[in-house]
């Protein structure tokens, strides 16, 4: 009984010291933290004694096209130190914070569309076509239209009408002629051309009368005869 006794108090001893010294650890890396604000412990890996610098990676550039430097500005970097032999002589890394110029690229500036010329169309110029100057006439009758008279020719009335040209006759109407019968209609469908033809061929009158159709023809030199005397310079 006596030394299960003596073995517990041993046990319990034993651990109230383990209690205390772990509280004292504690109690240290607390002050230690305390002191250092700017310092951050860590567990870092397995590395050699000797302090090591991990250099930054190499930044490479592409050159600036534009013909004008633009400002720079700057970026940090950080590299990460060891202090101390290792962990349990309490080594930790320091961050330590460097500037590194950065070159601005100036924006490429955006093309100016060339407007496209606008063409100014030739002005076309017309000559006006030249008046022409009327000429004296000459010939034996003024131009123009001239009408004769109206004349009975038995089976009814007779009257022409004249066109000169040039100093010439160059056509004859007829405004009326016998039609109220078909043998009239038949005899002067027939002899008007034939008197026409012939006054114009003669440039006078009376002219030559065509058979069967006396009365006509003498009617028809009636009316023509006044209505070239109308005409005549």
């Amino acid at each position: 009984m006596k030394k299960f006794l003596l073995s517990f108090g041993l046990i319990v001893v034993f651990a109230f010291y383990a209690l205390l010294s772990s509280t004292r650890n504690a109690t240290n890396q607390i002050a230690s933290l305390s002191t250092t604000p700017t310092t951050e412990t860590i567990t870092p890996p397995s590395v050699p004694s000797t302090a090591q610098v991990r250099t930054p990676a190499k930044v490479t550039t592409k050159p600036v096209s534009a013909a004008k430097p633009a400002a720079a500005t700057s970026t940090t970097r950080t590299v990460y130190i060891r202090n101390g032999d290792d962990e349990e002589d309490g080594g930790y890394y320091t961050t330590i914070t460097t500037p590194i110029p950065i070159v601005a690229t100036s924006p490429t500036p955006t093309p100016v569309p060339t407007p496209t010329p606008v063409r100014t169309p030739t002005p076309v110029v017309t000559t006006p076509a030249p008046t022409p100057v009327a000429t004296a006439n000459t010939g034996k009758f003024k131009n123009g239209t001239f009408t004769g008279p109206i004349v009975d020719a038995y089976y009814g009335n007779i009257q022409v009408s004249i066109v000169t040209s040039g100093g010439k006759l160059t056509d004859v109407q007829f405004l009326q002629y016998p039609s109220d019968r078909s043998t009239s209609v038949r005899i002067n469908t027939n002899a008007m051309p034939i008197l026409k033809s012939e006054a114009i061929t003669a440039q006078s009158a009376p002219v030559n009368g065509v058979s069967g159709a006396s009365e006509t023809s003498r009617a028809f030199n009636t009316s023509l005869t006044s209505a070239l005397a109308m005409a005549t310079n």
